[in-house]
């Protein structure tokens, strides 16, 4: 999947990666009559921070393996020269019920570091959001994979650290599509404010 790409390269360079979350608010933000309901006459685009040039790589369905097993996708935002790379990542691990909090918390901790290393940037690890249509263990999971990154990661003051999304964690059934997983547009609303935040943390501290 191609990224959505600016040739802006003296600009403070962000790429938003990770599973249908991201590929959703990016087709959100794309939308001028979804976007601008909200911001009428405005578009999304770099998150309206003129100062940055913002690419969104999301795939339906991503995760933690999928990523380990492709090269092409790790070889885009080597490509791309990232100074921030916001992680959305391990929802779908969770889904599987061989799959243990502790062991996701691991493997996500474990990209964002090798992305890290490789891209020599800043990494936000995004927190992990819960879902209202899904297996009974699934949110506990979800909370437990977040303690787990809050924990390691505490107290968020190095290269790579938990963000944690305001309004959305502790969320009613409002903000979600008839599915339960993903967002409507409220939510997608909520979700690009809250990586907006994020970047713009990251902007200031650099």
């Amino acid at each position: 999947m191609a990224l959505n790409m600016f040739n802006e390269n003296n600009r403070f360079r962000v790429i938003i990666f990770g599973h249908s979350y991201v590929r959703r608010l990016n087709d959100f933000i794309n939308s001028s009559t979804r976007f601008g309901h909200y911001r009428p006459g405005l578009t999304g685009t770099n998150l309206q921070l003129a100062q940055c040039c913002v690419s969104f790589l999301g795939v339906s369905g991503l995760n933690l393996t999928r990523i380990q097993q492709s090269d092409n996708l790790l070889a885009e935002i080597a490509a791309f020269r990232p100074d921030l790379i916001i992680l959305q990542i391990g929802g779908n691990d969770l889904c599987k019920s061989f799959n243990s909090a502790g062991a996701v918390a691991s493997d996500i901790l474990k990209l964002a570091s090798f992305l890290h290393q490789c891209n020599q940037c800043r990494v936000f690890i995004s927190q992990l959001i819960p879902r209202f249509n899904c297996p009974a263990y699934y949110n506990s999971k979800v909370q437990d994979c977040n303690f787990h990154l809050a924990t390691y990661l505490a107290p968020n003051n190095g290269p790579i650290r938990l963000w944690k999304h305001r309004g959305i964690w502790n969320s009613t059934r409002w903000l979600y599509n008839r599915d339960g997983v993903h967002f409507n547009d409220d939510g997608e609303f909520k979700l690009f404010n809250s990586y907006r935040a994020a970047t713009l943390l990251a902007l200031n501290s650099n």
